[in-house]
Formats: structure tokens, sequence, C-alpha cells
């Protein structure tokens, strides 16, 4: 099972065994990034890296529970918490030119990023809470009649055969135009979501979003489903949810015969589509 560790310091990575307690993963961290046992505090929720009262976090606190019994699945991102400060190498450290060195087509090549069709996917499918859809969709339609963008998180689990079942959707704080999509993440309201939802035996398993009647005719004009700055949402979301992370992209369209219909399409980034996001160059295919 690999983690995600996100710190104050930064990202890192640490490896544990699939049946592995939190006991395991701390004696880990402590092995491999010498943190002492006594000095540090997990959760899987963002706001423990910025509370003032993180003992108030325990969700992770059974160290001879299993990490799957308490929520926790492979690839999935946990926040650690400590008292000093670190150096956290980077994953990956360009190497510097010398002043004057002119770059070869080799070298330009060398450097391109190109991500392609994945052959087997994370997810094989996904399902929605019929009552879940419909509230999201009905609001779009009855209160903007999709003449803007909205967007929302997941929750629900996945199953043996990888299929992602959602139970709900959280619709953050958020400013939508006919454009763009900003939404306020990592709120309080946020934290008590995610609370909430283990407590329940849920988690984070996806990204929803929809897209305008402008933007979809901006979409069949340019030939594509989905642009650039939804990519990199989508791959943001991905990078930090885990691989399970699927995003559902609700549209208008209007049919001949039966006039408008709302359609929901699932994606799912490919692997190595996380780092090309954050430098705003991603892909993705359908779920």
């Amino acid at each position: 099972m690999l983690l995600r560790l996100r710190s104050r310091d930064g990202l890192e990575r640490i490896e544990v065994s699939d049946g592995a307690t939190l006991y395991a993963l701390k004696a880990a961290i402590n092995a491999k990034l010498a943190i002492p046992l006594d000095d540090m505090l997990l959760s899987k929720q963002p706001g423990l890296l910025t509370s003032k009262e993180p003992y108030s976090f325990r969700d992770l606190a059974i160290n001879d529970a299993s990490l799957r019994s308490q929520g926790v699945a492979h690839g999935d991102m946990v926040y650690l918490l400590y008292s000093f400060e670190r150096q956290v190498e980077p994953a990956a450290r360009p190497a510097a030119k010398p002043f004057g060195v002119h770059m070869t087509l080799g070298d330009v090549m060398a450097k391109v990023v190109k991500i392609e069709r994945q052959e087997k996917p994370h997810v094989s499918a996904i399902s929605f809470d019929r009552n879940a859809a419909n509230v999201f969709q009905s609001y779009l339609q009855g209160a903007f009649n999709f003449s803007i963008k909205r967007g929302g998180l997941l929750y629900g689990h996945v199953d043996d055969d990888k299929i992602v079942k959602v139970d709900f959707i959280y619709e953050p704080p958020q400013d939508g135009s006919a454009d763009k999509l900003l939404l306020q993440r990592l709120t309080p309201e946020e934290q008590q979501v995610d609370l909430l939802a283990q407590l329940l035996g849920y988690r984070k398993v996806g990204f929803i979003f929809s897209q305008s009647v402008k933007a979809q005719k901006a979409a069949a004009d340019g030939d594509y489903i989905i642009n650039t700055d939804e990519l990199i949402m989508m791959a943001a979301m991905q990078d930090e949810i885990g691989e399970h992370c699927t995003t559902a992209l609700v549209t208008m369209v209007e049919e001949a015969e039966t006039g408008p219909q709302v359609h929901f399409e699932a994606f799912q980034c490919r692997s190595g589509a996380f780092c090309a996001g954050r430098k705003e160059h991603t892909s993705a295919h359908r779920a």
C-alpha cells in the first residue's frame, strides 16, 4: 500500500503492507523520515495542518487497528503534523545547464511530456445514488438553466470490483460563471463533512462539475469534451483524493425528439497525469 504524506514541509510517499496497522505506518514514518513516534499526529483531514487544536483530530487514533478499518486505502493522502521543521527533498531535481549552452531539438523532445491512454483504468465503473444525482442537476436546471458552471465533491465507497459508488454530493461554497468555476476548499465546513462521512463509513471518491451551455457550445465548436482548465482541476482532484477518484461531467443536451436531456459522463485522468496537471498539461479518458 503506497500512501502520500502531506506535512507543512511538503509531500512525501511511504509504503506499508496492505494489512498494516496505524502503528506500523507510524513506525515506517519514523524509520524513513526520522520523526519521533511521540511527535507525530496523523489524520485524513487537511485541517490538521492548520488547526489550533490538532489533538482534536481523532480519525486516525487507534494504533492497533488496521489502516483499512480506519478508512485508509492505497493511494490516499494522509496528513502528518510534527513540531519541528524539516527539509523535504523534491520528487525530481532538474539538472542545471551551464550558462550559454543551447538546447538541441533532441533535448527539447526529451523534455516533452507525452500522456497516452491507459490500458487498465483504476476504476471499472461508477454509480450514483439517484436522489443525490437528481438534486445536483435539478438545482442547476431549475435555478440557472445550466447558464453557469457548478461543482461538488463525491462521497461514497469503492467495492472490491473497483466500482465507485456515490452516496452523496457535497457542494462547497463556490463562485461559478459560464466559463470559470472556483471552489472554496479545505474550509471548516468541509472538514465537518469529512468527519461525518467517515463516521458513516464513507470517504471522498471523486469530483463532479457541470458545463454551462456556453461552454458546451465552445467544446462542440472546438471538437473537444473538456477544456484545459477543467482537465487541470480533474488532475488536481485525483492527485488529492487518490487513484480511485472519478470525475463526473454533467451537461444539458438538446435532443431533437425529446428536448433538453441531462447527461452524466464519468472520466478519470491516467496515472502520470498529476505531475503534468501541475504544469497545466494533462489528459483524460472515459472511465
